[in-house]
């Protein structure tokens, strides 16, 4: 089983590398390249008026409460994007960025990508892609949440995580992520999530190699969960 077998309709390479291609080469040279270190908080409220594309590095989108607790909603990779829908609706939605590595991103004012648009009105079909993706990993993460336990919250998730991820040949996928990410993503404990890990390991799906996910066998991952039919 490949990694996009599961979610080929969902998270097709193809159409996620043809996104990521327009944002980093069309969309990104119009703004302004800020630079992050790691573990740095981006502020993009100051940046109300412009959206930012990943031009280096990643960057973790989360949602926080009053009281402190984190909900990770994904990771932005170089060619993806942040702040696209309020640019578009005028409407502003509250979240956090953090630089998970070193990471630069571009601020493309809303003046610039109007443009842009103004003057390739079919590259609206790749915002769109690009919300519409966004739309589904959060709508997975919900269901992962009511149907399944915290074995197979944490197999679906590694799953979703691979599928969003950029190809890298035919060998097993690599996800580099913490326990505690791992954790905040799904929703559950870091202990639950470790008891999980912990079976994954002792069945040989999964290895870790310091804060790397090797998934060697996707198949028997994907029996693991009940996802969405």
């Amino acid at each position: 089983m490949g990694r996009f077998d599961l979610y080929g309709d969902l998270f097709d390479p193809a159409s996620q590398g043809r996104m990521r291609a327009f944002f980093l080469n069309d969309v990104a040279p119009l703004g302004v390249i800020r630079d992050y270190a790691r573990g740095t908080s981006i502020d993009h409220l100051s940046m109300r008026a412009s959206m930012g594309v990943v031009v280096r590095g990643c960057v973790a989108k989360s949602l926080v409460s009053y009281g402190g607790r984190e909900k990770l909603l994904y990771f932005l990779r170089p060619g993806e994007v942040f702040g696209e829908m309020d640019l578009l609706d005028g409407g502003s939605f509250p979240f956090v960025l953090q630089a998970r590595e070193r990471s630069s991103v571009s601020f493309v004012s809303k003046r610039d990508v109007e443009a842009l648009l103004d003057r390739r009105p079919d590259r609206y079909g790749l915002f769109v892609h690009s919300m519409t993706r966004k739309f589904r990993i959060v709508s997975l993460q919900l269901a992962n949440s009511v149907f399944n336990g915290s074995l197979g919250q944490v197999a679906e998730a590694l799953l979703r995580l691979a599928s969003c991820s950029d190809p890298s040949g035919d060998g097993p996928v690599v996800l580099r992520l913490t326990q505690q990410e791992l954790a905040s993503n799904i929703g559950c404990s870091r202990v639950a999530v470790a008891r999980a890990l912990r079976e994954l390991i002792e069945m040989g799906v999964i290895e870790r190699r310091g804060r790397e996910m090797v998934l060697r066998d996707l198949g028997r991952l994907s029996g693991l969960r009940d996802g969405v039919r």
